[in-house]
């Protein structure tokens, strides 16, 4: 079996998608916001692999993002 990186990568890009519809954020935003990378969602659709690096700021950003939405939250 070979090794293919979209579908490696649909676990990521559903959540991203998910953390997108509950912040109301664009793919392109998310991207932007995130890593300073418009195109992260397109290309991790289309088989991009990331570094370590630039998936821990990925989570990073998501994690920093949720918690500030829960202390705001009454």
């Amino acid at each position: 079996m070979e090794y293919d990186p979209i579908a490696a990568n649909r676990p990521l890009v559903r959540e991203i998608e998910a953390f997108c519809e509950r912040h109301g954020l664009s793919a392109s935003r998310f991207g932007r916001e995130a890593v300073n990378d418009t195109a992260l969602v397109t290309d991790l659709r289309s088989g991009r692999q990331l570094t370590q690096k630039t998936l821990f700021r990925v989570r990073q950003f998501m994690n920093r993002q949720d918690a500030g939405v829960a202390r705001a939250a009454p």
